[in-house]
């Protein structure tokens, strides 16, 4: 893992009180079954946003949930690959968490990213993983966390299961440049999974800059999984990329 002013390690379990609980229904654009999918944006605290998704069966049980949402001051768009099956072998059922955020103002601005998925059945005495990471380019970049609150949580059943990058974490530079960092969560067993997984992003972020969250969530029916589901290519994406 490679960080700038990264401080603390403890994890942290959070609930904004501006919590996201809009809905975005999922467009289909191929025949099958869509997933329940829904992604809100709090900007600035200004209440929750719905951005559009328009899905597509890529294949194998999995399915990409692709958007975009624009205002005077800011950019987000996201590419991602789930799977809501958790019996499937090989990942079981993750949400994939890959987002681009710019902020196109002359201030610093704050967002809420939180990201559901339905799953098509419980799952019952299975494990969790995930990872994330982010990458910030820009002039005089940084990327902070919001009081009390870590910049990446995973929830079950929206409660919270385990978080990376409690507060306080930053990632900083000077000039034109960039910061990166990165980090595992420790696999745990989870005894029940009977509606949903979800994935909440939250970070200020610096005016003119952009910051790439790459990562995934998942509830894996077997250990072998866990190692698959750490992977970049479960993230999003329908074709190979560099992230």
């Amino acid at each position: 893992m490679t960080s700038h002013r990264l401080a603390g390690r403890a994890r942290a379990v959070f609930m904004s009180s501006a919590a996201i609980t809009s809905a975005v229904i999922a467009l289909p654009t191929h025949a099958g079954i869509v997933p329940g999918f829904e992604i809100t944006l709090d900007l600035d605290d200004a209440g929750p946003v719905a951005i559009a998704a328009s899905s597509t069966d890529i294949g194998g049980g999995l399915w990409n949930f692709a958007g975009n949402w624009s205002s005077a001051t800011s950019e987000v768009s996201f590419d991602i690959n789930v799977s809501d099956d958790p019996g499937r072998p090989d990942t079981g059922a993750f949400l994939g968490s890959n987002f681009t955020i710019q902020n196109q103002s002359l201030e610093t601005q704050t967002y809420r990213l939180l990201v559901t998925l339905d799953l098509a059945g419980p799952a019952a005495q299975g494990n969790y993983a995930g990872s994330a990471g982010f990458g910030l380019t820009g002039t005089d970049g940084l990327l902070s966390t919001l009081p009390g609150s870590p910049l990446w949580e995973a929830f079950v059943d929206g409660a919270s299961v385990d978080a990376l990058f409690p507060a306080p974490t930053s990632l900083s530079f000077a000039g034109d440049g960039s910061a990166s960092t990165s980090d595992d969560l420790s696999p745990g067993p989870l005894a029940l999974a009977a509606n949903d997984i979800a994935i909440a992003v939250q970070f200020s972020l610096s005016p003119g800059d952009t910051m790439i969250v790459t990562g995934a969530f998942g509830v894996i029916p077997t250990p072998t999984g866990l190692l698959v589901l750490c992977g970049p290519a479960l993230a999003g994406g329908r074709r190979r990329r560099r992230d």
